[in-house]
């Protein structure tokens, strides 16, 4: 219903309407299965089930697209799951609340990316097929870096525009950057930093913690500081620390690790490590 198009059954490429009918089989298989993970306790990430999960989702979003849905979907698509798998797994409609807010805060933030980042990936197809057919490591790595465009979602939209990615050297680029991050960690932790603007900020209102019951949060950004000094703006490639008005982000405190993961807003990216 959402895109207008009709199931027709088909089991053969050369069958009318095959390429639509994949597509609808493909959501109908990756709604469902993603709807009974996050009712068993998995959340989207980047590891683990939850990488699974999140894997699932997008491939059902982007056949959505392809099927001619470009506003959101999963408000129309898990209620309908639900409701065809409450009678074998009552739970799913019991705790639909927790499941549909999971699903549709996954589902706005990869609709953000795609709109970010199809773009320059289209730009970076049409350049590869003048030439060797080959999207470059650091296209794919600009792509990922700036833009939170995951190289699973490049690798299957190269595809579809038949040309390759240079994974291997995306690969290179990214453990050169995982590996400077760690260096910049380190020289961090043996640097005395300057903590007076951030003990000034503290005392006007503290970040609140929102990581116990989400993922990912929508807030306002309050401050940026470049070694330890409150500044107006940063540009592409300063080290900067920041403070949230909330924050899913666990600081490192009591022997555990501090959380890592990115922060994106009207044209900027921020990896937090």
């Amino acid at each position: 219903k959402l895109s207008g198009k009709k199931y027709q059954g088909s089991e053969s490429a050369e069958d009318a309407g095959y390429e639509d009918d994949v597509r609808m089989r493909v959501v109908a298989d990756h709604i469902r299965s993603s709807l009974m993970l996050i009712a068993d306790g998995v959340s989207p990430s980047n590891e683990g089930r939850g990488y699974i999960l999140r894997r699932l989702m997008r491939r059902a979003i982007r056949a959505m697209r392809l099927l001619g849905v470009s506003e959101p979907c999963l408000p129309v698509l898990f209620p309908a799951s639900r409701d065809a798998m409450a009678g074998a797994f009552p739970y799913v409609a019991d705790d639909f609340e927790r499941i549909s807010r999971i699903a549709y805060a996954e589902e706005q933030a990869f609709l953000r990316t795609i709109e970010s980042g199809t773009e320059r990936l289209e730009q970076a197809v049409k350049h590869a097929k003048t030439g060797n057919a080959v999207v470059s490591g650091e296209e794919a790595f600009a792509l990922h870096d700036t833009y939170g465009f995951p190289i699973d979602l490049t690798l299957e939209m190269a595809e579809e525009a038949g040309v390759k990615v240079d994974e291997k050297q995306f690969r290179a680029l990214m453990a050169e950057q995982r590996e400077r991050a760690q260096a910049d960690a380190k020289a961090k932790k043996g640097a005395h930093a300057d903590l007076s603007a951030l003990r000034q900020l503290a005392d006007e209102r503290t970040s609140v913690f929102t990581g116990y019951d989400e993922l990912r949060t929508e807030t306002t950004l309050r401050a940026i500081l470049v070694d330890g000094a409150n500044v107006p703006v940063a540009k592409a490639g300063d080290k900067v620390e920041i403070v949230l008005d909330e924050t899913p982000f666990y600081a490192e405190a009591g022997g555990q690790a501090a959380d890592t993961g990115t922060i994106r807003g009207n044209g900027f990216s921020i990896e937090v490590h």
